[in-house]
C-alpha cells in the first residue's frame, strides 16, 4: 500500500498511519514505488489533484495492474 497526495502535510499524515507516502511531485520525480498487481495506491485529497497528475497516476497504476483508490 502506497499513498500519494498533492500536499506534504497530507502525505505526512498518511505516513503516520504506516502507509508509505509521498507528495505527487516527489513521486513523479523519483517513481520510487514498486507498483505491481498487488499494489493499492491511495490518492489522498484526489479532488485537488491536477488533471495532468491524475493522468500520470492512472497510467502508472494501469500499466502495473495496481488498484487505485
Amino acid at each position: 500500500v502506497y499513498g500519494l497526495s498533492s500536499y506534504g502535510i497530507a502525505a505526512k499524515n498518511l505516513a503516520e498511519t504506516g502507509i508509505e507516502a509521498r507528495t505527487i511531485e516527489s513521486w513523479k520525480l523519483n517513481k520510487d514505488f514498486a507498483l505491481n498487481e498487488n499494489t493499492i495506491l491511495i490518492v489522498d485529497e484526489a479532488g485537488v489533484v491536477r488533471t495532468e497528475d491524475c493522468e500520470v497516476i492512472v497510467a502508472a497504476a494501469h500499466k502495473a495492474d495496481a488498484r487505485l483508490v
